[in-house]
């Protein structure tokens, strides 16, 4: 049997601020041949240049449409004020007491420490929402990885440098997930069939010449970094316009053209968590495992 990786980054960043209208976006990647045909001089999305985004968003399109780069994209996006925010209080409310955290209050916000180091509130939300997401992409990557490759039995979640960029910040995922019933049940079910995950923040990575670099040289996960604004950019344009102002509609549009094509050859698909038919399937999956604990 084999393993793969899969590569998971969040835009515009792992914080979760419900007192603010916008979205985040978690996105995975997997599968097929990656590192190999990334452009070579491809930075992070946002630390590329406002006038070069357009010219690294046609490269990675042209990749795409020719196949030397193949992959498989899930993402999650959500409003800070909504599910995600409804997922994280649930799912604090329900292990904060089982934790080995202290919780502080000051005069500029509240904060939780745990194994020495403190998580402001954003960013303690923001990790219990993460723990969400991350079963939610082990079920469509364990299901894609069934019908893609039948020999792949263990993910690896790759992680990009969560931030607190930590053993602790893991640590506290892991607690999180270990603790709360509704996320060690999902999976549970993630893994009846055989299939095995592994959870790691990627901090130092191998290059084909078998040396240790920084994970911001990561091709792949600067990949993955574009495919969260790619797909951004399409369902929700004006935060990306937002976050660069300079951008001209032309290289808007090539941004979106990276995630249009992988929808359109059915190699990518986005969740939207607030979206009413999403919202009418996690509360119908609620109403039956109240109705299967009280039989």
């Amino acid at each position: 049997m084999a393993e793969s990786n899969v590569y998971i980054d969040v835009k515009p960043s792992e914080q979760l601020h419900p007192g603010t209208d916008q979205v985040i976006c978690f996105s995975g990647i997997a599968f097929g041949s990656l590192t190999e045909s990334i452009p070579s001089k491809l930075k992070d999305y946002k630390a590329t240049k406002t006038s070069l985004k357009g010219f690294f968003a046609d490269e990675l399109f042209k990749a795409i449409e020719t196949g030397d780069l193949k992959l498989y994209a899930r993402s999650f996006i959500g409003n800070m004020n909504g599910t995600l925010a409804n997922w994280s209080i649930e799912t604090w409310n329900q292990v904060v007491s089982k934790l080995d955290v202290n919780v502080e209050e000051s005069k500029s916000g509240k904060y939780f420490e745990y194994e020495g180091e403190r998580f402001n509130l954003p960013l303690a939300m923001g990790l219990a929402a993460y723990t969400n997401i991350l079963v939610n992409m082990g079920l469509d990557f364990g299901n894609i990885a069934t019908v893609s490759n039948s020999k792949i039995d263990k993910l690896n979640f790759c992680l990009d440098n969560v931030p607190g960029a930590s053993k602790a910040g893991m640590g506290l995922m892991e607690q999180i997930s270990k603790l709360n019933p509704d996320l060690v049940q999902l999976w549970k079910e993630n893994m009846a069939d055989g299939m095995k995950f592994q959870i790691a923040n990627l901090g130092k990575w191998m290059d084909v010449d078998g040396k240790w670099k920084h994970v911001r040289y990561n091709p792949t996960l600067k990949l993955v970094d574009w495919i969260a604004a790619s797909c951004l950019a399409n369902y929700y344009p004006g935060q990306i316009l937002e976050e660069s102002k300079n951008i001209t509609k032309s290289d808007l549009k090539s941004i979106q053209s990276i995630w249009n094509i992988l929808e359109e050859r059915k190699l990518a698909r986005a969740i939207l968590l607030d979206d009413p038919k999403f919202i009418t399937l996690i509360k119908e999956h609620e109403a039956k495992k109240s109705s299967e604990k009280r039989d």
